[in-house]
């Protein structure tokens, strides 16, 4: 259980430091959008932060940005034999008209295993229901030097994994 836990926030602390790169530089994924992910997406971001799931998850909470408006909330949770580790940061200041702040990163591991290579990772700047960057044990993979294949495959597997993740909650 500590091997996980340990796993666990070395995650989040990597997932926060790259989502607080990015909060600066929110230019990154333009013109990739995915209609169907980005409400599936929307979907998971609302049940993360939805107070009356907390009994559920294995471990949920806020992580502290020392920013009223900056928002970053986390769960962690099984279903099927996976692990899930969802992190979610949103701001709650004046709304940007052409782009959205936010950022879901997604990670999911079977049930048990502590290994970095099983963790798959996904996340999505702005909510837009498109991968940005994939990542798998010590290999990441940024959708902007991407190939046609890889994009509509690793799409597709993160999509499935929105949606298995969301089936958490049914």
């Amino acid at each position: 259980m500590k091997k996980v836990a340990l796993l666990f926030l070395l995650t989040i602390s990597a997932s926060f430091l790259s989502a607080q790169a990015f909060y600066f530089n929110p230019l990154v994924s333009v013109g990739r959008i995915d209609t169907t992910g980005t409400r599936l997406v929307r979907q998971l971001a609302i049940q993360i932060t939805d107070s009356r799931n907390n009994n559920k998850f294995l471990l949920s909470g806020e992580v502290a940005t020392g920013s009223r408006e900056l928002k970053q909330h986390y769960a962690v949770f099984t279903h099927k034999g996976k692990r899930y580790s969802v992190y979610y940061q949103w701001d709650i200041s004046e709304p940007i008209l052409l782009m959205s702040c936010e950022f879901l990163m997604i990670s999911v591991h079977p049930e048990g295993t502590d290994d970095p290579e099983d963790l798959v990772s996904y996340k999505d700047y702005h909510l837009d229901g498109s991968w940005d960057e994939y990542s798998h044990g010590q290999y990441i993979y940024l959708a902007e030097y991407k190939d046609r294949f890889s994009d509509d495959n690793y799409q597709k597997n993160f999509l499935q994994t929105i949606k298995e993740a969301l089936a958490f909650f049914q």
